[in-house]
């Protein structure tokens, strides 16, 4: 799994408690959000059955969210990226962090299979909301505690 949502403990000790309960709700919420659109979008037979199982955990007494494929599980890299061709387009527009991953799955780079983003795409949208969150309430925190 790969770290979603890092709030950086360090960084957490200047803020009130109950700005910290609601940091660890969002980490809770965003994390949890991520999931179901990722289980959501994750590719399945044509018996309607998931080929992978995504999953969610918490550590750094919550501060920290991660949401991956439960198990080791190459097939779901390849589900998320395609393999030759695919995997080229489909990462393109991805940053690099994302790039970086994918090129552990690597092999030949002839595969043939097409890709259907279901992490990564979800993941994307849930860091600038996040972010956006995050920020409202340590904004919040320093005006009421100043």
């Amino acid at each position: 799994m790969g770290k979603v949502i890092n709030t950086t403990t360090g960084n957490l000790q200047r803020y009130s408690k109950d700005t910290l309960k609601e940091i660890k709700s969002l980490v809770a919420d965003i994390t949890t959000q991520i999931e179901f659109d990722a289980t959501r979008d994750a590719p399945m037979s044509s018996g309607g059955t998931k080929f992978i199982s995504i999953d969610k955990k918490f550590s750094d007494n919550g501060y920290t969210g991660e949401v991956g494929v439960m198990g080791e599980n190459d097939l779901a890299a390849y589900f998320e990226f395609g393999t030759g061709l695919s995997a080229g387009d489909i990462l393109a527009p991805y940053p690099q962090w994302i790039k970086d991953i994918a090129r552990k799955f690597f092999v030949t780079g002839q595969g043939t299979l097409k890709g259907k983003p279901y992490l990564y795409p979800n993941v994307l949208k849930g860091i600038p909301v996040f972010q956006r969150e995050l920020k409202q309430l340590v904004d919040k925190d320093i005006k009421d505690n100043g």
